[in-house]
């Protein structure tokens, strides 16, 4: 069997090496301290801040250029802009399939930069050739055809370029942390906030000395400028190769949510079991492509697909080996996870319309509007879009500084506030952004017809910040939402979602556009849409997309209350080889499974901490300093019965029989009562843990094992030894400590099992909390072993004590 760790040694190696698939710029693993994280991360926004600098250099004039250069007016020019910008953001979705299935993040973004370029090149031609200048003449009343064609091949290139790049580099930026290393974890969250700083500073950067270049000196200009930049951003992309992390792509991802369909569907009379162990999953070993996830009780029929037929025959085998047949539990929630986005992704387009608003309606309203400063400087009036910028970048900041530390203070979760709790913030921002466009085109109206010039430009400033608002909550919670809940082979098309959101929600504008200006025809006999805006009615608009966000937001609140998170299987993995890792690739395909209690030449230590629910109940029970000591063990007896009945999954041997039911034959399965099982508690903390071991375990028996340590020395001492002169053959045992600190009372355990003929593969331990100390110690001395914990806490003290743990547990237990 392929295992893409088997070379990593302990758990220091485990903070050293990056165990979650990448690989570095050699086909290594990668060694934490050389590669990725924000030494690779600050690469990757660079290449990002030159991205938007272009991208919004084009987006917010092209209106202005639609309407000016081109001479379209202004139905025709809004049409076209968002269509562009619908393509240019469903492209994405295309981008994000070919990087996870076939060539990989790295080489998508390198591709798609060029076509990109070829796009910008070919814009800046078009100002300098003289066939495809827009006009023979100065006063240009009609453009050329030649200029039109290669104008909108070349924003077209960009949207395809755009279509590669946005999902793979925002996703190949995330793949820099790994989501099982505590610290690398808390910097991926703050790297979708200053991702989006980086994108807002190159937006800023656009619409204000891009577009002041656009509108002062020349097209063409501009042009030579975003090319230089773009192409400038490359080779520095390119200087960060040796300190990025890389994924290999692991071929199409829309395969297996199939395969899983077509399994539930064949499977469709079988009862669907509780229990999860009766459903197929792969070990954690043979595992390669991302993580385990945890059964969900979300859309129950598709876990048929899991269910094991004739489990035990010559036919399970085979049917294990086809993926039509028999799926995992994993690929199984992975479908689920795309299902429970659809709701989520659809009841967003209403965020998605609004923010549309900001490059489309909002700059035509500044075009017409009074934009002085002083007597001689003219606001350009794509320039009004750097307010969204400036208010996006001040938002983010304050909600990584400030928002973020509070609500983890108040409500004790490692984000603060949920994904999809942000997202729902901004939307209600959005809704307010509506509300005040509306109020200050109707004045602008008013005020037009009154004075007959035009009102000051700073009027649209509220609606510009307000705006930038939403996007600091929804855009970027959107962002981290889709990367995070998809599927992990499918992260890139997971941003080309969040991006297809905006790009759908283009497409949307304009049919909602011709529904109300067709209605408002028919009921009053005027269209809501003129040839300029003094003519039009787009207050009424604004108020049309204020009552559907209002009511988009009380559909999206029921589903996301309704929402269940991706649920990770947590564990460490520890390895054996007291060797350093050589250098090897890691294998993209995991082989077809086996259970637990066959890796038996396994010569690496796993430590698992189930991600129940319960045992994260027990555990703060535990750890709450006024927990009372009955309480305290009952809680403890409750953890021991749980961590026990985890760990004695697939363990425990079974033999198969058929019996008579009260309503007929049944074919059964017996724990194998010839195979002996025993539980050892160390003495005395051990006795409350193992408290409920019985009705967990059938026929077991119990063998006490008293060791104390010594409070100055820390060194273990053996007072009680009630364990046999030697364990029968094929024994299984159960060693139960609470506290697995510095690790010399469970080594001088695990000693003396070893010395009555037990080997590693034999002994299971069973413990509250453990800390880095003794998962060293014990990963030294069995490799091989399974350690089942409550929790990992990060060290111990000088006094031996976990911190933070949960104190004493023999005298918490016992009240002495």
């Amino acid at each position: 069997m392929e295992q893409r760790k088997n070379d990593i040694e302990s758990y220091d190696d485990q903070q050293k090496w990056v165990l979650d698939s990448s690989l570095d710029s050699r086909g290594e693993i990668p060694v934490r301290a050389r590669t990725g994280a924000w030494r690779a991360a600050l690469f990757i926004i660079a290449i990002e801040f030159s991205e938007r600098l272009s991208y919004f250099g084009i987006s917010t004039s092209l209106v202005v250029y639609l309407t000016t250069i081109l001479h379209q007016d202004l139905k025709m020019a809004v049409r076209n802009a968002n269509y562009w910008s619908g393509v240019t953001t469903l492209m994405p979705l295309l981008g994000g399939f070919v990087a996870d299935a076939y060539i990989g993040r790295y080489a998508t973004v390198l591709l798609a930069t060029l076509i990109y370029l070829m796009g910008l090149i070919l814009l800046t031609l078009s100002w300098f050739i003289p066939g495809l200048k827009p006009c023979h003449e100065e006063v240009c009343v009609e453009p050329r055809k030649a200029h039109e064609i290669a104008f909108f091949i070349a924003i077209y290139l960009i949207s395809i370029g755009t279509g590669g790049h946005k999902p793979s580099l925002e996703s190949f930026g995330a793949d820099q942390f790994e989501d099982d290393h505590p610290e690398e974890r808390k910097m991926k969250m703050s790297y979708f906030n200053w991702w989006s700083a980086g994108l807002c500073a190159g937006v800023l950067t656009a619409v204000t000395i891009v577009v002041y270049i656009e509108d002062h000196i020349g097209w063409g200009v501009a042009g030579i400028i975003l090319t230089v930049v773009m192409a400038t951003s490359l080779l520095v992309f390119l200087i960060g190769k040796p300190f990025y992390r890389y994924r290999a792509p692991s071929g199409s991802p829309l395969t297996p949510m199939l395969q899983v369909f077509v399994a539930a569907v064949a499977k469709r009379h079988l009862p669907r079991p509780n229990d999860s162990s009766l459903l197929h999953e792969l070990s954690r070993e043979e595992y390669s492509k991302g993580r385990l996830l945890s059964r969900t009780e979300k859309l129950k029929f598709l876990d048929k697909a899991s269910i094991i037929e004739n489990r035990g025959s010559d036919n399970a085998m085979a049917e294990k080996e086809s993926p039509w047949k028999l799926a995992t539990v994993t690929k199984v929630e992975e479908l689920k996870l795309l299902i429970n986005m659809i709701p989520i992704w659809f009841f967003t387009l209403a965020f998605g319309i609004c923010a549309t608003q900001s490059t489309t309606f909002f700059i035509k309203q500044a075009i017409i509007m009074d934009r002085h400063i002083g007597h001689s400087f003219i606001v350009p009036p794509s320039s009004m879009f750097a307010l969204v910028a400036l208010s996006m970048i001040i938002s983010v900041t304050v909600y990584e500084k400030i928002l973020v530390p509070l609500s983890r203070r108040l409500t004790g979760k490692e984000r603060g506030i949920s994904i999809l709790q942000r997202i729902g913030t901004g939307m209600v921002f959005s809704l307010l952004a509506m509300i005040i466009a509306a109020l200050v085109e109707r004045k602008r109206l008013d005020y037009t017809k009154q004075h007959h010039v035009p009102m000051n430009a700073i009027w649209l400033a509220p609606q510009f910040i307000v705006i930038g608002i939403a996007d600091a909550f929804t855009l970027v919670g959107l962002q981290e939402y889709f990367y995070d809940q998809v599927p992990d082979s499918m992260r890139s098309l997971g941003i080309g979602l969040y991006l297809s959101v905006v790009g759908a929600a283009s497409f949307v504008n304009n049919l909602l556009m011709t529904v109300t200006d067709r209605l408002a025809e028919e009921i009053s006999g005027k269209t809501l849409f003129g040839k300029d805006l003094n003519s039009s009615r787009l207050d009424r608009f604004y108020w049309t997309l204020a009552a559907l966000t209002a009511a988009n937001i009380c559909f999206f609140v029921f589903v996301a209350r309704r929402y269940t998170y991706k649920s990770v299987q947590s564990s460490v993995t520890l390895g054996a080889s007291p060797s350093p890792v050589p250098r090897r690739s890691i294998p993209v395909r995991a082989k077809v499974a086996a259970s637990e209690s066959s890796i038996t030449g396994s010569n690496r230590m796993l430590v698992f901490v189930p991600p129940h629910p319960l045992i994260k109940h027990w555990i703060s029970v535990l750890r709450n300093d006024q927990t009372p000591s009955p309480i305290f063990r009952s809680a403890i007896a409750e953890l021991g019965r749980l961590l026990m009945y985890e760990a004695s999954r697939e363990w425990l041997p079974t033999v198969v029989g058929e019996i008579m039911s009260p309503m007929g034959a049944a074919s059964v399965e017996f724990i194998d009562p010839r195979e002996p099982i025993a539980v050892v508690p160390i003495l005395r903390a051990g006795l409350a843990l193992a408290e409920h071991a019985s009705t967990v375990l059938p026929a077991n028996k119990i063998y006490h094992l008293g060791i104390s340590r010594d409070e100055e020395t820390l060194l273990p001492s053996v007072y009680l030894n009630k364990l046999p002169d030697e364990f029968p053959e094929n024994s299984r045992v159960f060693l139960v400590d609470p506290m697995l600190a510095t690790g010399g009372t469970i080594v001088a355990a695990m000693d003396l099992l070893k010395e009555r003929g037990l080997s590693v593969q034999q002994i299971k331990v069973i413990c509250a909390v453990a800390a880095p100390p003794a998962l060293s110690k014990l990963n030294e001395k069995y490799p091989g072993l399974h350690v089942y914990t409550g929790i990992i806490d990060p060290q111990v003290n000088e006094k031996g004590f976990i911190i933070p743990g949960l104190g004493d547990a023999g005298d918490r237990s016992f009240g002495t």
